[in-house]
């Protein structure tokens, strides 16, 4: 073991240092919703989706477990509403995600019958009761929500793969925190209500959230303008949108 370990330090001595490695960067979205069209690649496909997604700033153990609850509470809401009562498409599904150290929360629908612009105006009235729903959560609903997600954290690892997973995700976005999952516990236990509602009204309402909402457009179905002041619809080459919008900070 010893010997392997030598061919190993040997091998990588020569590497530049970690903090010499360039850090992949992401883009802050402006404070309104920028709509990325597509027309369809397929001309017989009659399935139009969308993406839309709320940006939620660089990652840390407040936000992504303030992500981990709002989860909780959407997935079933946003099922029940948008796929069994309004049909609006056959696939619907909401959550979290984080990549390069920037966070999300979103929604993504698939349907043959509507396109992209209604799609957007009943994401949007989801999103609205929501907000509704975590704004009206009593003290001990929002407990129960926090347990559920303390002891998802607490479940233990199932197999090798899922220990190798994990510690890879964080070798690879440089991020490091081998406790993240224990640290997530300890905030979870101390976070307020108060804290959670707003940073579900800071991320999530209309007056102060960023979104990319990423629209598909199937067969037949035309690509609409907005006439809505805070709608922007990206008209430039995706290299020339990120070159003139900031950047967040480099995850740590």
């Amino acid at each position: 073991a010893r010997t392997i370990m030598d061919d190993v330090l040997h091998t990588l001595s020569p590497l530049s240092p970690l903090f010499h490695l360039p850090h992949t960067r992401v883009v802050q979205l402006p404070q309104r919703t920028t709509v990325v069209p597509f027309p369809g690649w397929d001309s017989n496909n009659t399935n139009s989706a969308i993406y839309h997604i709320f940006q939620c700033g660089p990652t840390s153990n407040v936000t992504d477990c303030c992500l981990d609850i709002l989860e909780d509470v959407g997935k079933a809401r946003a099922f029940d509403m948008l796929r069994t009562k309004e049909q609006i498409g056959y696939i619907v599904w909401s959550g979290s995600a984080e990549a390069h150290g920037d966070t999300r929360y979103y929604v993504r629908v698939q349907s043959p019958k509507y396109d992209p612009h209604h799609m957007m105006e009943r994401i949007e009235h989801f999103v609205s009761t929501l907000i509704e729903t975590v704004e009206g959560m009593s003290a001990e609903e929002f407990e129960e929500y926090k347990l559920s997600v303390i002891e998802q954290k607490m479940e233990k690892d199932l197999s090798l793969g899922d220990v190798t997973a994990r510690l890879y995700y964080e070798m690879v976005h440089q991020q490091f925190k081998w406790s993240r999952l224990e640290d997530d516990v300890a905030v979870l236990k101390k976070l307020e209500q108060s804290e959670f509602i707003n940073f579900v009204q800071s991320h999530l309402h209309e007056t102060s959230r960023r979104v990319l909402s990423i629209h598909l457009y199937g067969k037949d179905k035309e690509v609409q303008a907005y006439e809505r002041e805070d709608v922007e619809v990206v008209s430039v080459p995706a290299h020339e949108f990120k070159r003139r919008a900031p950047l967040y900070p480099a995850a740590q």
